[in-house]
């Protein structure tokens, strides 16, 4: 009597067991799926979502290469000081030696306006940490040139922006999985599959001039918790109804972030639509930082101030290209600061602000390497 008993019970346990596992992977309804993929891209764009929390992430650029392929490029540059492959050759040689680059880099914001993003020093590339306060924007090299702009400051200005916009778009990746779209264009879904616990979306992007741009996202749903996650972003351009890939992003390593409070991807993968690897980036972790924290993370700093991210920060020169300041200052021993140049006239100051902009966008951290292919520190090979 007793062994039919434990069978049952035991089949019991079994069946409800495999129908719970199953109902994880149960395939969504379009209306879910739509609704909470707009839930996604909306969250993405809300400040507030990542307001406070301190990302880091880790870049990774190339890979180490032969000793027979450095040998070659060593000897086409040789005895020719302006051969085109010169900088490729010191890029070579670094990664010989300590292989991939890779730069730890920390991004908090609080909106367009208020944001710092710090990189770490690796190997012999140079860093640099950018913020903007709400209405300065700055950045601070390792050497302690201290570069200080407003709206009105030229190019500097925009490209500060830049820098904050392209390191927000590698956090929402890693957040998001790329659902969030800064463009503001409207928008119309295309082509909605779903088949099991497995999906893919397109959305239609429009210009002004009736430019489309498409961006296809695929991924798998849960259906325990009711959301689903974006394993692959791809995008491409539209032109006489043919649609031209331009980039794909593999999102990889989701794992629940108690920081953050939802999951976060571990790694994603950029590459053109040739294979070329465009972005590498692999997540470090998160800590939350209070608002008296923030805001001195995103004060311009000052001569005798600490940074409460990088303590050894210390100013040696400021460059103030902001219309009401207009002068380079030069940070004597005793912690003064001397004037070294004032500008005498806005032709000058926009001059000055052009020039340094150039310096500061080559010395750009490796995100903005990656994403805008500039750099001071050499190509990439």
């Amino acid at each position: 009597m007793t062994k039919p008993a434990i069978t049952i019970v035991v089949g019991i346990f079994v069946t409800g067991a495999f129908l719970t596992a199953t109902s994880a992977f149960a395939a969504p309804t379009r209306d879910e799926l739509l609704a909470w993929f707009e839930q996604e891209r909306s969250a993405a764009q809300d400040p507030a979502t990542l307001k406070g929390l301190l990302i880091r992430f880790r870049t990774i650029q190339g890979e180490r290469p032969t000793e027979a392929r450095v040998a070659e490029v060593r000897k086409a540059v040789e005895g020719k000081p302006d051969h085109p492959l010169r900088k490729d050759l010191e890029v070579l040689e670094r990664r010989l030696k300590f292989g991939p680059d890779i730069v730890e880099i920390a991004a908090v914001r609080a909106g367009a306006l208020e944001w710092r993003v710090s990189e770490s020093k690796a190997h012999e590339l140079y860093r640099y940490d950018y913020g903007a306060d709400g209405r300065n924007g700055w950045s601070i090299s390792e050497d302690g040139q201290l570069i200080v702009a407003d709206k009105d400051s030229g190019d500097f200005a925009v490209k500060l922006s830049n820098f904050g916009a392209i390191a927000e778009g590698v956090v929402n990746t890693l957040v998001f999985g790329r659902a969030w779209d800064r463009s503001g264009l409207p928008s119309t879904f295309e082509n909605v599959e779903i088949a099991g616990d497995a999906w893919s979306i397109r959305v239609v992007l429009t210009n002004p001039e009736g430019n489309k741009f498409v961006r296809g996202y695929s991924g798998t749903w849960d259906a325990t918790t009711n959301r689903g996650t974006i394993l692959r972003q791809q995008s491409w351009s539209r032109k006489d109804g043919k649609d031209t890939l331009q980039s794909t992003t593999d999102i990889t390593g989701w794992t629940n972030s108690l920081e953050i409070g939802r999951p976060i991807a571990t790694k994603f993968v950029e590459q053109t639509a040739s294979g070329m690897v465009r972005m590498n980036v692999e997540y470090v972790g998160t800590n939350r930082v209070d608002t008296d924290t923030f805001r001195k993370l995103i004060a311009v700093p000052v001569i005798d101030g600490v940074d409460p991210l990088n303590p050894t920060l210390k100013i040696h020169e400021i460059a103030d290209v902001r219309p009401s300041v207009n002068r380079i200052e030069r940070v004597l021993p005793d912690g003064t600061a001397e004037a070294v140049r004032v500008f005498d006239d806005s032709s000058a100051r926009q001059d000055a602000a052009l020039r340094v902009a150039g310096s500061v966008a080559l010395g750009a951290s490796v995100v903005i390497l990656l994403a805008i292919r500039i750099s001071r520190r050499g190509r990439s090979v």
